[in-house]
């Protein structure tokens, strides 16, 4: 017995049909009649076939896996995901059967799956738009599909299927970090823009602990340094509890600070220097005001130009104002209530 397996693509549908050979007979097992002479005997005197019935058996389980649905003495796959599983999963299976020949239509040889792409990235500093970047390249991937790619990726699907038809398969080794450094990040299609992550840049230390963890992307040096500077200034400031700061107050500023205050207004500034942001989490009555509107003298004493914005309940809008005129008189304010 010898069997024959065409395999094509017709408007979607993956189509398959399964044949076994016994010399001049050619038996369809889907068919309804099932068997088919393709040449009249001229013999009058009946012919018995004798037919291999264990390794047809062995053949039409394993094709069963497939899970094909049969009309008109074909086989077809039309859900994706049943198409990808026997192209990665199955059809490697039939490929090694001894007494199997496999047929490929020109049609179902553009259906590929490409397997272990290897994933590289550069993080680094936007010093535009003050954020972090992280450049990405998937081999072979167009860039107008990466987020895509990434979302599957962080969704932990099994594969992608690109505008080309192409599937691409997706193993726990080769995106399982990049799964969960997508996923810590919380990235979505609102962070990628022109083939680049971007993210927020006081996530700078979050991004570092990840890569510490699970090497996955180079780190441009500018990145490295913001990370390896911040650290060493910040932890020298807390041995010296922030009192060797070289920040000085404002010069127009009409009040002295108590040491805890001048450590909370030296805290904002260090971080507002790097870009990251901060919460001032004092205690009612301790002078969280003051240190605040010292921070928004002193960046205004640094040249600062664009105005800030403070968000406070209606019963302390005023009051706001009054501790401005009163601390920190060069501060212009503007009520909008």
């Amino acid at each position: 017995m010898k069997t024959k397996l065409f395999l094509d693509q017709e408007k979607g549908k993956m189509v398959a049909k399964l044949l076994f050979n016994y010399g001049k007979v050619e038996i369809n097992p889907f068919s309804p009649k099932e068997t088919k002479k393709k040449k009249k005997s001229s013999a009058s005197f009946t012919k018995v076939l004798m037919r291999e019935q264990e390794k047809e058996n062995h053949l039409l389980d394993l094709f069963g896996e497939g899970d094909f649905n049969v009309e008109k003495e074909r086989c077809y796959l039309e859900e994706e995901d049943k198409i990808f599983r026997f192209l990665e999963t199955l059809l490697p299976k039939l490929q090694k059967e001894e007494h199997l020949s496999i047929y490929y239509s020109d049609e179902f040889k553009k259906v590929k799956v490409l397997k272990e792409k290897e994933i590289n990235g550069v993080i680094s500093l936007n010093h535009g738009l003050d954020l972090l970047e992280c450049s990405l390249d998937i081999e072979s991937i167009p860039k107008e599909e990466l987020m895509e790619v990434l979302q599957k990726i962080r969704e932990k699907a099994k594969y992608h299927r690109l505008s080309d038809g192409t599937f691409l398969s997706f193993t726990k080794e080769n995106t399982g970090k990049l799964a969960s450094w997508l996923s810590e990040m919380e990235i979505g299609y609102q962070d990628f823009e022109d083939g680049k992550l971007q993210i927020p840049k006081y996530k700078a230390f979050e991004v570092h602990d990840l890569q510490d963890e699970n090497p996955l992307f180079e780190e441009a040096e500018d990145f490295k340094d913001l990370v390896a500077d911040f650290e060493k200034v910040f932890e020298e400031n807390q041995k010296s509890d922030f009192q060797k700061s070289p920040l000085t107050l404002p010069r127009e500023m009409n009040a002295n600070l108590r040491q805890y205050q001048n450590r909370g207004f030296q805290w904002l500034a260090t971080l507002s220097a790097y870009g990251f942001g901060g919460i001032l989490a004092d205690e009612m009555g301790l002078g969280k005001t003051i240190q605040a509107l010292t921070y928004l003298a002193k960046e205004k004493e640094k040249g600062a130009e664009m105005p800030s914005i403070l968000v406070v309940p209606t019963s302390l809008v005023y009051n706001w104002e009054d501790e401005i005129r009163r601390f920190t008189p060069n501060l212009k304010t503007l009520i909008i209530s």
